[in-house]
């Protein structure tokens, strides 16, 4: 079953029901193996491992293989190669989320709730871009991850609250955490009273980096990586203590999980047990932690093997807060609070996942349409793989183990549906934002992005 939905109406009594608050921690390059619920022992996260404990651990969750793409299919509930682009936004590119989308905050905001975010946006730099013009009502963090060697900063290493620049002073990935969830508290505690959204996009744990004073050394992790984790872990905790400060634990869904996994150029990160990392639609790459706390409804301490991707987030929420996602356009998204409650339905939300015409994965099945190279620049002893391989990711997560050739009606099944998502995307996708006047071609797809309000 190849996902594609057309959004519908939600049932009157669950839109009836009372709206918990959101909250979404998205950790920035961190590897599937390196919390301590995921199997690390070298790296201690106490907090985000109370999140498993108390509730949901999703082993099979996926995003896009790198920053702006998993970050796009967030906000709008697609594929990033169905709105746009699967490439990552960098400082001064004159592109951004399209101001025609949809975002998930503006369709909470129909339902009454109060949107912010902290840390990294990285969806376009300019204004038409901006996240207080896409459904967030606060903003304190920055545009993008700064840069290593210092460029750029003007425009990506700024620290800003809403749309005044709090410092213009070049900061490095890590320096702003304890400052961004400090915003982060402050509005919490301004929100207690009225349904709220919280999305935290942290950036401690990229590369490279950089950890407050008093968090390095206390991991044997190399190059701080398990510092920064750990400091990670520490903010994680801040937010969940104040949540249980105010008594709003029981009200809120508190969702963490990481933009795609971790690059693998320098040691420090591990996604073990699968197979490389960022910048590949290898398992490492595209399968990252997620786990999800839901008192008095998401059942303690489970493990699921549904698969599910952030492009469900949106329509899960819907579904939640009682609003009906957009009905004009194809969402690649569905909702999978079923798998959430614990549900035993007999046909799961989702069963298939498609990386921008690379991969697809069917069940337990993965084939890999076209060739795909280690990722990053030091590749060192990873391995590529062919077009046409296949794999069972039910005994071989870590995509050791061709079975292509046993298998020739899978691999099959598997090219027409991938054909047929391919045709349907033609027919449904949308351009990503461009500055208008931007290119020579002012018919360009993407060059006029002015947003029907009629639509919010």
């Amino acid at each position: 079953m190849i996902v594609l939905c057309l959004a519908i109406p939600l049932s009157d009594a669950r839109s009836q029901e009372h709206k918990p608050n959101f909250i979404v921690i998205l950790a920035d390059d961190l590897g599937y193996g390196d919390l301590g619920c995921f199997g690390a022992t070298d790296i201690r996260t106490p907090n985000i491992d109370s999140l498993a404990r108390d509730g949901m651990k999703f082993t099979s969750f996926y995003v896009h293989q790198r920053c702006s793409p998993s970050r796009l299919a967030f906000m709008t509930g697609c594929y990033a190669h169905r709105v746009g682009t699967t490439k990552v936004i960098y400082p001064r590119d004159r592109m951004g989320i399209n101001p025609a989308e949809i975002t998930a905050p503006e369709l909470l905001k129909k339902a009454g709730y109060t949107c912010g975010i902290v840390g990294k946006w990285h969806l376009g730099d300019w204004e038409p871009f901006h996240p207080l013009n896409h459904g967030f009502d606060y903003f304190k963090g920055a545009w993008h991850v700064a840069a290593d060697d210092g460029e750029s900063a003007e425009r990506e290493g700024a620290f800003m609250e809403n749309r005044t620049t709090v410092s213009e002073t070049y900061r490095k990935c890590g320096e702003t955490e304890h400052e961004e969830v400090n915003g982060a508290l402050r509005f919490i505690e301004e929100n207690r009273s009225r349904p709220f959204m919280l999305y935290y996009a942290s950036r401690g744990t990229h590369s490279r980096w950089n950890p407050s004073p008093k968090f390095v050394g206390t991991s044997t992790r190399p190059n701080r990586y398990g510092d920064a984790v750990q400091e990670l872990d520490f903010e994680v905790g801040r937010i969940l203590q104040k949540l249980d400060e105010i008594e709003l634990s029981q009200d809120t869904l508190v969702i963490f999980g990481s933009d795609n996994g971790a690059p693998l150029n320098s040691p420090g990160p591990s996604n073990a047990p699968l197979r490389d990392g960022k910048w590949t639609n290898f398992e490492g790459g595209i399968r990252t932690p997620w786990l999800m706390r839901w008192p008095g409804h998401i059942p303690a301490n489970v493990t699921t093997e549904r698969i599910a991707g952030i492009w469900d987030l949106l329509p899960t929420f819907c579904d939640i807060a009682g609003v009906a996602p957009p009905h004009d356009r194809v969402l690649d998204g569905v909702s999978i609070l079923p798998v959430m409650l614990g549900e035993q339905e007999s046909t799961p939300p989702r069963d298939s996942v498609i990386m921008d015409g690379s991969t697809i994965r069917m069940g337990d099945w993965k084939l890999f349409l076209k060739a795909e190279k280690p990722g990053g620049r030091n590749g060192g002893e990873r391995m590529g793989t062919a077009a046409g391989t296949l794999f069972n990711m039910k005994t071989d997560s870590s995509e050791t183990t061709d079975v292509a050739a046993e298998n020739p009606d899978v691999v099959q099944s598997l090219r027409v549906a991938a054909k047929a998502f391919e045709q349907e995307l033609a027919n449904h996708s949308r351009p990503i934002g461009r500055l208008e006047g931007d290119n020579k071609d002012s018919a360009k797809p993407g060059t006029k992005t002015r947003k029907n309000k009629s639509d919010k």
